[in-house]
């Protein structure tokens, strides 16, 4: 695949591989051989998207300038799509992959990585509602990309994007049927559409990714089309882990009303810079392990790690159930102390005991944090 109108004996761009991550568009890796760097190339189909800023006026993406939308510097209408429209679009490459790929991986992200990332990805999409009047209508992992540490976000893939009109609404077309709002059956989409798929992402990055093999499909799209969503409420819900404060969020974001979601992205992203939490990381080596830091006010050596385990009661009249303990020790020390006012047990599917359970952990380390 190369640029028409260049020297085909040097061309400017060197396909690598294929970077498609299940979807119908067709993406690669290239290497831009003028600039000496890699760069995307994706190639949209336009059908169904009449009504798109890539299909009418394709111009506009390349005027959006925010720190966390992905760039394009470069596109073509593409010759290989007969009877149809199909546009070629060329963007950084960003090392750290897309947020489904690492999602894919196991990336272990930590609830202050799951809260940061959301943010930044709020923050463009209130540059696009806001500032020029555009919804995404298709804001999903693979279309998140990530920095090579994975600390920060860029929202791309704007081919879906629609502008606004003067009812606060653009077509519900495109999407993801997996991240779809519920609204999108009604035909109206509107930025708490971009919301809702965005609080879905806040979902997979505090409880890891969805179980995409084993999710039907069909069931997926029979619900989007009578206005529920996309997966059961079961599916839906945050760990135990996550703080009551940022469930509410979640559960808000997700909210099957869009009136009552968050009223704007920024709205959103004020919520979740409130929320006070422990930095929990899931321990993907050990199935009821979680690892958590929590600074002082300012950085000092007084900063603390934490620890909480499960571990499974074998005799006696507890039998099956789970003795859940927590520890900690300072940032530089390998000292370890235990916290046993926080001790309890539980049985594996007793969720409220669990999620009391690392209320009290937190509390005990946000007070300890504040002296």
């Amino acid at each position: 695949m190369v640029i028409l109108g260049e020297d085909l004996q040097k061309p400017t761009y060197t396909i690598l591989r294929s970077l498609n991550e299940g979807a119908t568009d067709i993406c690669h890796l290239a290497y831009h051989e003028v600039f000496e760097r890699n760069v995307v190339q994706k190639t949209i189909s336009l059908l169904g998207l009449e009504d798109s800023l890539a299909f009418g006026e394709p111009r506009l993406l390349d005027q959006f300038d925010h720190p966390n939308l992905a760039k394009v510097s470069e596109a073509q209408w593409d010759p290989q799509y007969r009877g149809v429209a199909g546009l070629t679009f060329i963007m950084p490459y960003y090392e750290g992959g897309s947020l489904l790929r690492a999602l894919q991986e196991s990336h272990p992200f930590s609830m202050g990585d799951a809260v940061s990332l959301t943010c930044q990805t709020l923050d463009a999409l209130d540059h696009l509602h806001v500032n020029n009047g555009i919804v995404h209508r298709d804001i999903k992992p693979s279309n998140v990309f990530l920095s090579e540490d994975r600390r920060t976000a860029y929202v791309g893939d704007l081919g879906s994007a629609a502008k606004i009109d003067g009812s606060g609404y653009s077509k519900a077309r495109g999407g993801t049927p997996l991240y779809l709002p519920p609204e999108y059956s009604t035909g109206h989409y509107s930025p708490a559409g971009d919301i809702y798929s965005t609080g879905m992402i806040l979902l997979e990055l505090v409880n890891g990714r969805l179980p995409y093999e084993t999710i039907d499909q069909d069931e997926v799209e029979r619900r989007n089309s009578s206005g529920k969503r996309a997966l059961s409420e079961r599916m839906l819900t945050p760990g135990i882990h996550v703080p009551d404060a940022l469930r509410r969020i979640i559960r808000c974001m997700l909210n099957e009303n869009p009136d009552r979601r968050p009223g704007s992205a920024q709205a959103a992203k004020r919520e979740l810079q409130g929320v006070r939490h422990l930095d929990w990381k899931r321990d993907l080596s050990q199935p009821y392990r979680w690892t958590g830091f929590k600074a002082h006010r300012t950085k000092t050596a007084q900063d603390r790690a934490y620890e909480v385990s499960a571990q499974r009661i074998t005799r006696g009249i507890n039998k099956d159930q789970f003795k859940l303990t927590a520890r900690w020790r300072l940032q530089k020390s390998d000292n370890w102390r235990g916290m046993p006012a926080c001790e309890t047990q539980a049985a594996e599917d007793d969720t409220a005991t669990w999620r009391d359970f690392f209320k009290r952990v937190s509390e005990q380390a946000h007070r300890s944090a504040a002296k």
